[in-house]
């Protein structure tokens, strides 16, 4: 008996010890607001211990659950009973359940402890074995603890860090910035750079002052991935494979696909993939389609099915997708995550079969939108019942949004936002979300909201929401305009109301009047534009600040102040030689500016963007021409001309000669000023090198007429004691 009484009263000992020494917890997360910090063990739930966090807005507690066997991330409201608002599970029986659960948060015991601010390298994009990421090793300085050392040390040259596996050709470098922060980076090249592997980054004891010790330092041992890039390109002849489905299956995550010119048929299909980059040719020249016509596929061009996956697409057209199921979406791409950049998105479809509910005519993503210099157009979501919930006629996007220099025009929703249904305000945590230099017009809501829908704040910055047809809201329909408000910065909106029926919340407010917006067209790009008409008031009244673009969704730079919408007014094409003259044979080279980034340069001694006149072998005017290779460019294209001359004393160099031509422009006569009042032989040629006037002055404070010349540019060449010197001038 006595005995039974003993292991009785031991057992409880042992196990009121075992609850006295049940550690802290220390929780991070960017998932959950307010659920970072120290978590204190509060008792025990299902035979385990439970642990609640800091006293904030959102209290958070972790317990265990009886019937799942799961550790449980709960709302905490007090007490063990109100356990019943589970947030994310964690698949363990530990004791103490430490690790990243779903990669929302990431649990540890509270003691000396090291964070990486990533735990992969990525190869960049040229595939070269080479990487630019940084790794932030960060000491939580428990109890005073830190790193040892001074700022700028190597912890790798000095013994403090051992490196294991890491491929050859590769160097690793763990350098000190601050007592809590080492920056670890990789130098020069793998040299084998085909297969994706990992390294182990382990510091030793000498690592840590403060009586801090490698072997009670959490993380002081840890795994770092190594991701090679993989670039494959689809080509009707000649690439690694003939079709994009082909590369999708053969890809791994960060891998880049790279599309040739021409017309690709296909329903694209990625399961696994987190991370992926398409890049085409450019929207008029790389077109991905799920079918020959609209509304005819048997689904939508890209599904990217993995939860968590991110894709890059860039320079393609993507159209005729069909989404017809019971619960039609995303007629053209279903992605968590994307990024698309210098695309055409049009003649998508969403169909719903009965009356379920259809959204994302065009594109779908719940996890964030970034979108720059792409056009959306004619896509749609709609049911063979009418009727049901109708949401994103081209675009349904959730958590974070920024759309720049695009044109989201003629898409068509049944229900709400024709144009762009938005919303993340259910997260609880308002995102800044940014619609920049953009232009949202014709969409037609059959319910609330034609342009765009909103759930969550939203900043318009020189951008033109407006012409868009819906029941309430035709241009801006604000969910919780109540909460979340609608700022505008120099932006065109025609009708914006809120949800409970009273005055939108607005911070700012529309500019007044018609933008003035001309027909949807390519405007001499591969994206189409909405051009503004002559009058239009959104000319330069933009803002040149926060950053906007400065170009436009064509590539053109902007004349005189900013314009409002995703389209520049710029006239024509301008370019500049840089110069008046080059000597014949000069190993010189001159940078060809123009306008417009796809601008291309034609002429003599011309390669790409750059002049040269070392290969020239006969003086004379040289003419070259700058123009764009797109559809509505025919007025688009600019000339002008060089004189190449051969030089007097120096074939590379020619020697100084001031000489100042004026007035220019001139209209009646015209004055050469030298330094020392030479003689000076004048000639003015026209710009096709023909000689119009061929003069001695010697004495300048005489003219030269030019009154018979016609109104034009013309070249002025000035000779005096062996020295040359070629100037452009303009007569009125």
């Amino acid at each position: 008996m006595k005995k039974h009484l003993m292991f009785l009263v031991c057992s409880i000992l042992l196990l009121s010890f075992a609850k006295a020494q049940a550690p802290d917890l220390v929780v991070s997360s960017n998932s959950y607001f307010n659920a970072s910090g120290t978590y204190k063990p509060k008792g025990t739930y299902n035979g385990k211990t439970y642990w609640v966090g800091p006293e904030t807005i959102n209290q958070y507690c972790i317990s265990f659950e009886k019937f799942s066997k799961n550790w449980a991330f709960s709302q905490w409201y007090g007490d063990t009973n109100s356990l019943f608002n589970t947030l994310e599970f964690y698949s363990s029986t530990l004791e103490i359940p430490t690790g990243v659960w779903n990669n929302r948060l990431e649990v540890s015991v509270a003691g000396p402890g090291l964070k990486y601010t990533s735990e992969l390298f990525r190869e960049i994009e040229k595939n070269d074995g080479s990487f630019l990421d940084t790794i932030l090793v960060q000491h939580n300085k428990f109890n005073g603890q830190k790193f040892a050392g001074n700022d700028g040390d190597d912890f790798v040259a000095k013994g403090y860090a051992k490196i294991a596996n890491l491929p050859a050709g590769l160097e690793a470098a763990v350098i000190r910035k601050t007592d809590s922060t080492l920056e670890l980076t990789l130098l020069k090249n793998a040299l084998t750079h085909d297969v994706d592997t990992n390294f182990i980054l382990t510091f030793t004891d000498a690592a840590y002052a403060n009586g801090g010790k490698a072997d009670s330092t959490s993380k002081n041992s840890q795994k770092i991935s190594i991701n090679f890039i993989n670039i494959y390109r689809v080509a009707k002849s000649g690439g690694d494979f003939d079709s994009i489905q082909q590369a999708i299956n053969s890809a791994r995550d960060f891998d880049i696909i790279e599309i040739g010119e021409g017309v690709f048929t296909e329903v694209i299909t990625a399961n696994t993939l987190r991370n992926i980059t398409i890049k085409g040719m450019g929207p008029d020249k790389t077109i991905i389609q799920a079918d020959t016509a609209p509304k005819i596929a048997s689904n939508r061009v890209f599904t990217f099915a993995n939860y968590e996956c991110k894709a890059v697409i860039e320079g393609v057209t993507i159209r005729n997708g069909y989404s017809f199921a019971p619960n039609g979406n995303a007629g053209a791409i279903s992605v968590r995550q994307l990024e698309i950049r210098n695309c055409r998105v049009t003649d998508n479809h969403a169909f719903s079969l009965g009356s379920g509910q259809t959204y994302a005519g065009g594109i779908l993503c719940q996890g964030g939108l970034e979108m720059y210099n792409t056009e959306v157009t004619n896509n749609s979501c709609d049911n063979v019942d009418q009727k049901g919930q109708f949401l994103g006629g081209a675009i349904f996007s959730g958590g974070y949004l920024y759309i720049e220099n695009s044109t989201i025009s003629g898409n068509y929703s049944r229900g709400d936002g024709a144009g762009l249904l938005h919303g993340n305000a259910t997260s609880g945590k308002a995102v800044k979300n940014q619609i920049v230099n953009s232009t949202i017009t014709n969409n037609v809501s059959g319910n609330n909201g034609g342009g765009v829908n909103t759930y969550d704040s939203l900043k318009l910055i020189n951008s033109i929401v407006y012409g868009n047809t819906g029941v309430k809201g035709a241009d801006i329909y604000q969910i919780n305009g109540h909460v979340y408000p609608v700022t505008l910065v120099n932006s065109f909106v025609g009708n914006i109301i809120s949800n409970v029926g009273d005055t939108a919340k607005l911070i700012g407010k529309s500019l007044e009047g018609n933008p003035m917006l001309d027909t949807l067209a390519f405007n001499c790009a591969s994206t189409r534009t909405h051009a503004l008409l002559e009058g239009s008031p959104a000319l330069d009244a933009g803002t040149s600040s926060y950053n906007v673009p400065v170009l436009d969704q064509r590539g053109f730079e902007m004349i005189n102040a900013k314009d409002i919408g995703s389209y520049e007014s710029v006239g024509a094409l301008v370019f500049e030689i840089g110069r008046d003259s080059i000597c014949l044979g000069s190993l010189a080279t001159l940078e060809l500016k123009g306008s417009h980034k796809s601008g291309i340069f034609e002429g003599t001694g011309v390669s790409g963007n750059v002049f040269s006149a070392a290969e020239l072998k006969e003086e004379g005017f040289v003419t070259i021409t700058y123009s764009l290779d797109y559809e509505g460019c025919q007025n688009f294209a600019a000339t002008d001309s060089i004189l190449v001359y051969a030089c007097v004393n120096d074939v590379n160099q020619p020697k100084a000669f001031e000489v100042n031509i004026y007035p220019n422009p001139a209209s009646d006569k015209l004055y050469i000023s030298t330094e020392k009042a030479m003689a000076t032989d004048v000639v003015i040629y026209d710009l096709s090198g023909k000689v119009l006037i061929a003069v001695t002055v010697v004495d300048q404070r005489e003219g030269i007429s030019i009154a018979s010349l016609p109104v034009g540019m013309y070249m002025v060449s000035t000779t005096s004691d062996g020295m040359k010197r070629v100037q452009k001038m303009v007569k009125l």
